[in-house]
C-alpha cells in the first residue's frame, strides 16, 4: 500500500512539474508518442498545436469517446493536431486526399465509419478557402484520426499551445511533417 501511495505521489509531482514547465506527454496515436514542450508563437502551417474544439464538435467527440475529459471550457481535452492550412489557403477535400493550394495533395483518406462501425459525419467534399482566423488540422500517419476531415476548419483563437518535440518514442510511425506519409503526393 505504501508503494502505491509513493508511486502515486511521484506521478502527481511529475505531472505538476510538467504542466508548470509547459511539457505535455502524448500517448495518443494522433502524433508520435513522446514528450512535447510548449513554445510561444502563433500557429503556422506544419505546427503541432493543442486546440479546444468548438463546443458542438467536442460534445460529439466526448459522446463517442474520441475525446477525454480535460481543461477546455466545455470539459473536453484539447486535441493535438498538425496545422495543414491557414487563413487564405484553399483546401480541396476529396475522399482519398486533401489538396492545399500551392503545396500539393496529401494522402489522407476520409472514412465513413469509425473503428466501432458507427457512422462518421465527414466534412462535405469540395473546395474551401479558409477565412481569416481559421486553421485546417490533421494528424500525420494515423488514418483513423478525428480531424478537420470530419469537423472542418477550426478557429485559430482556440489554439491553447504550439508544441515542439523533446523526446519521441523511437520507431513510432505516427508521423511528423516531413515523414514520408505527410509529404505531398503527386498522385493522390
Amino acid at each position: 500500500m505504501r508503494c502505491l501511495l509513493v508511486g502515486s505521489s511521484v506521478l502527481c509531482t511529475i505531472a505538476a512539474v510538467s504542466l508548470a514547465l509547459g511539457v505535455r506527454v502524448n500517448f495518443t496515436p494522433s502524433v508520435s508518442r513522446g514528450l512535447y514542450r510548449s513554445v510561444e508563437g502563433t500557429a503556422a502551417t506544419g505546427d503541432l498545436v493543442a486546440v479546444c474544439l468548438p463546443t458542438e464538435i467536442s460534445r460529439f467527440g466526448l459522446q463517442r469517446g474520441y475525446l477525454g475529459s480535460g481543461s477546455c471550457d466545455d470539459g473536453a481535452m484539447p486535441v493535438l493536431k498538425f496545422v495543414l492550412a491557414v487563413a487564405g489557403d484553399e483546401v480541396q477535400l476529396e475522399w482519398a486526399s486533401v489538396t492545399i493550394s500551392g503545396r500539393g495533395s496529401y494522402r489522407l483518406q476520409t472514412l465513413t465509419q469509425d473503428s466501432s462501425g458507427r457512422a462518421l459525419r465527414p466534412t462535405s467534399r469540395g473546395q474551401y478557402r479558409l477565412a481569416p482566423g481559421d486553421l485546417w488540422l490533421v494528424s500525420a500517419g494515423h488514418e483513423r484520426s478525428w480531424d478537420s476531415r470530419y469537423y472542418g476548419a477550426v478557429p485559430a483563437a482556440a489554439v491553447r499551445s504550439v508544441f515542439v518535440p523533446m523526446l519521441m518514442v523511437p520507431g513510432d510511425a505516427s508521423g511528423w511533417p516531413g515523414d514520408e506519409y505527410f509529404k505531398p503526393s503527386e498522385n493522390p
